[in-house]
């Protein structure tokens, strides 16, 4: 990973398209096997869809999978489901999957090895670290 791909994480808006923490902590389907929504046998993606109908995140879940994933079960629709109700492509998934990782860096690194991996300086990376916890995506 590089600058540039940092500089892309906050700037052309690509934390709007990270899941919310408030998913990870209250979504039903953490503590279920993922493949089951990633499944193709019509009686597992019944049983993917009832977990999702039953979470209390689910709207949270179905309004991440329409801008981001292209496939798998979110907000108990299909991808195919999903696409259908919109027009637009999703976000590419592997600059999800690289912001995803470098969020995880930053709530984890200290901020001099941040700024030392990516190639930034320590106030950038305090400046994008503040944000990020603003908008409750870091501790």
């Amino acid at each position: 990973m590089n600058r540039k791909l940092v500089k892309l994480f906050l700037s052309e808006n690509l934390l709007d398209n990270l899941p919310s923490a408030e998913i990870s902590e209250k979504a039903a389907c953490k503590a279920v096997d993922p493949e089951l929504f990633f499944s193709e046998d019509d009686h597992e993606i019944l049983k993917a869809k009832e977990i999702c109908f039953g979470c209390p995140v689910r709207s949270l879940c179905l309004e991440y999978g329409l801008k981001v994933a292209n496939d798998g079960i979110l907000g108990g629709l299909t991808a195919k489901e999903r696409m259908a109700l919109v027009k637009t492509q999703p976000v590419d998934a592997d600059l999800v999957n690289e912001a995803i990782s470098i969020r995880r860096d930053i709530e984890t690194m200290h901020l001099g090895d941040f700024a030392g991996k990516y190639g930034i300086h320590v106030r950038t990376v305090s400046r994008w670290k503040n944000k990020l916890q603003d908008r409750g995506m870091a501790a």
